[in-house]
């Protein structure tokens, strides 16, 4: 059995010389939101593959590890398995009972670990956050001991383009408390609220447009007033999603709506920008 401090270490840095050599800037907001030690789900967008997991590797405050829920068919590969067994990663078997995956979950919550999650199910490329499964709540109710569970949204400017930017906010923690009743219905309810508050916060915190025609209208309305190509020219990443989602929901879309959407940007909003990216 390999020594899976050491297996993590290993990959952690060769995460941290992957995302430091193709991305140009690495954005982290909400740092203290992230507790130090004690049972903690990390609930993560999900829209760029294997990067995903080594973003949130190398920005996890307090450098905690994290146990990847991972598909249970990596597994098969022999030294796949060996590496993701000894790195703490927790195999996920799709359409099948969760019962095992929420077992074993529970034992690396039990023991104070790091979980990390990707509730949308699987990594997309789609102008909006398309679905949020329950199961990284359901994971939380299940444990009943008051675990953490801490949103993350993972947003990039251009996620496949050399020396792009990175934006990674933690959201406020949602507090699980302990199980006060064994009512199935109670805690099918507990689910499902806990997962509309998840829901809410991740896509409060990255970028969603119904359709594609919006979004590249909402890029193009951006390249207008900054120059990406120019460093001194960027929209800076603290301000990169409120200014994309800003230009997104200025353009009308009377077909398709977003159903979860809270912004209300309006046109004077815009001109406001304009006139103070014109006078500097």
């Amino acid at each position: 059995m390999m020594d899976p401090t050491l297996v993590y270490r290993t990959l952690r840095q060769l995460s941290q010389w992957t995302i430091s050599g193709f991305y140009s800037d690495v954005h982290i907001e909400g740092a203290n939101n992230v507790p130090k030690d004690g049972p903690l789900i990390l609930a993560s967008t999900h829209h760029n593959e294997i990067i995903d997991i080594a973003v949130l590797a190398i920005t996890i405050p307090h450098r905690r590890p994290i146990s990847f829920w991972t598909k249970s068919s990596l597994f098969e590969f022999p030294l796949a398995g060996a590496i993701l067994s000894s790195s703490g990663a927790i195999p996920v078997t799709r359409n099948h009972s969760p019962t095992s995956l929420f077992k074993s979950t529970s034992l690396a919550l039990h023991r104070g670990e790091a979980i990390g999650v990707f509730p949308e199910g699987t990594s997309y490329t789609q102008p909006r956050i398309m679905q949020v499964k329950p199961g990284a709540v359901r994971a939380g109710v299940e444990f009943g001991k008051g675990v953490v569970v801490v949103p993350v949204a993972i947003v990039y400017t251009d996620k496949s383009r050399y020396r792009s930017r990175v934006l990674v906010r933690y959201g406020s923690p949602i507090h699980i408390l302990p199980n006060q009743t064994q009512d199935a219905e109670i805690d099918q309810a507990q689910v499902k609220n806990l997962t509309l508050q998840l829901e809410s916060q991740l896509v409060s915190m990255s970028v969603n447009a119904p359709d594609w025609d919006t979004l590249n209208a909402a890029k193009s309305a951006r390249d207008i007033l900054w120059d990406d190509s120019d460093a001194q020219g960027e929209v800076p990443l603290c301000d990169w999603v409120e200014v994309m989602q800003m230009f997104t929901f200025a353009f009308p879309f009377p077909c398709a709506s977003l159903r979860f959407g809270t912004y209300t940007q309006t046109t004077t909003q815009i001109l406001i920008i304009t006139n103070n990216s014109t006078d500097s």
